[in-house]
């Protein structure tokens, strides 16, 4: 090869780093003057290949790893990027490179079924080198597409090990290729055929670590699937507790109202007027039409009865008899919003059960009662109809985590065709009387 056509090739090799300079540089942001952050991709993209020789037959790993270690620094110096993503895109981009090499051995000796001299030729080399230049044009195109769309916007999430196993794959099919390739065009030898072996062997982890990383994500995406509807749940029970509570307020004002109205009542009935009776019996309508929620009809514990109060009237919608006996007292040591969870599960789940059954199978029946210093609450519905709307299980799992939180049990079976479940909640000890 004359000094022109050395000349000649070395010049097709900076454009080629131009081209995928040009691409790269508009993924990464600049961190200097954006005219010598690009002079310094440049450098970059062309430095292991100039430093390498490899299209001169030296094959030195170490001037090699001089030319990465170059870029590397040029990178960290001219771009904002972490390290690691920084050399994750450089890296990707002068793969692109070797790819194309690997295309043209493949088309010279594969396909077109040429000889070793031939590959140097300078007309033949030129025509391979155009060609290289199309496919790195193409594939860095792509490669900024992708980057730009996707990596960008994530990669402040991905974690190093992600980074490393991202790399593993690409990395293993390039060396299995260049592997197959050289044995087709060079004959097998030792050192080729354990690169082959350590080639494939490389696929093989890479494929491993892929499944590992897709199960991982899957059970992560299931995680958050399920965490998305505890969060629902909890925003319904709270929503659902707060507007028992303003129930439970506007009860409290009306029965303070209740008093005046009586006195005033009681005072026109006194007084033997001839109109007092028609406005005694004005306030008592008024008194009547206040009174929109029926408190007291369950049990005496005002946040159960309330839950209750709402449950019963969805069991009314679907025609499902509700059966009760609770024996609670008006004040109990738990909180407020864990009763509402434990009541309004049962009942939910109880209710989705008996909505999927013929109305004359819709039965419901809860007990509760606080015994041997537990607050018990049994629950026992039919078992739902093949075409029952299938729960998430969430329910179950709330009441599990409020029972461990009160060191208490729930247990659940089926029997004769019925669904029983039992919440056992023990009760909080009072704190002992402080002695002087």
């Amino acid at each position: 090869m004359t000094v022109l056509e050395e000349i000649i090739s070395y010049f097709m090799y900076v454009f080629q780093g131009i081209v995928l300079a040009l691409l790269c540089n508009a993924v990464l942001t600049p961190r200097r003057h954006p005219a010598a952050s690009f002079f310094a991709m440049i450098l970059a993209q062309i430095s292991p290949i100039l430093v390498f020789g490899i299209y001169q037959g030296n094959y030195n790993g170490i001037k090699f790893a001089v030319g990465v270690g170059a870029a590397l620094v040029l990178l960290q110096l001219f771009y904002r990027e972490r390290l690691l993503v920084k050399a994750l895109i450089w890296f990707s981009f002068t793969l692109l490179s070797f790819l194309a090499e690997i295309i043209i051995v493949f088309l010279h000796f594969v396909v077109l079924g040429l000889a070793m001299e031939e590959m140097y030729i300078f007309s033949i080399r030129t025509i391979w080198s155009v060609i290289a230049l199309v496919v790195m044009a193409v594939g860095a195109w792509i490669l900024a597409v992708f980057y730009r769309r996707f990596f960008q916007k994530k990669r402040s999430t991905l974690s190093t090990i992600v980074f490393l196993q991202f790399l593993l794959h690409p990395i293993s099919q390039c060396v299995l290729v260049w592997s197959f390739l050289m044995n087709t065009a060079l004959g097998l030898s030792t050192s080729s055929l354990l690169l082959f072996v350590s080639a494939v062997l490389l696929c093989l982890a890479a494929n491993l670590v892929t499944y590992r990383t897709m199960t991982k994500t899957a059970r992560t995406h299931e995680l958050e699937l399920q965490l998305a509807e505890a969060e629902f749940a909890a925003h319904v029970q709270h929503t659902e507790y707060q507007a028992m509570l303003a129930a439970e307020q506007n009860l409290a004002h009306y029965r303070h109202d209740n008093k005046n109205r009586l006195a005033a009542i009681a005072a026109l009935l006194r007084s033997g007027r001839s109109d007092a009776v028609e406005q005694a019996l004005e306030l008592l309508d008024g008194m009547t039409q206040a009174l929109t929620v029926t408190h007291g009809t369950f049990c005496a514990n005002n946040i159960v009865d309330a839950i209750l109060a709402v449950k019963q009237s969805e069991c009314r919608q679907y025609d499902i008899r509700l059966h009760h006996s609770l024996l609670l007292e008006r004040e109990l040591p738990f909180e407020g919003l864990a009763l509402c969870s434990v009541f309004s599960n049962l009942m939910d789940n109880a209710i989705r059960a008996c909505r999927s059954l013929p109305a004359h199978q819709r039965d419901i029946t809860l007990t509760a009662r606080v015994e041997g210093g537990f607050l018990l609450v049994k629950l026992q519905n039919p078992l739902p109809g093949p075409d029952a709307e299938k729960g998430s299980g969430l329910g179950l799992k709330i009441l599990r985590q409020i029972a461990e939180q009160y060191t208490g049990e729930v247990i659940a079976e089926e029997e004769d065709g019925n669904f029983c479940i039992l919440v056992a909640l023990s009760l909080p000890e009072a704190p002992a009387p402080q002695t002087k």
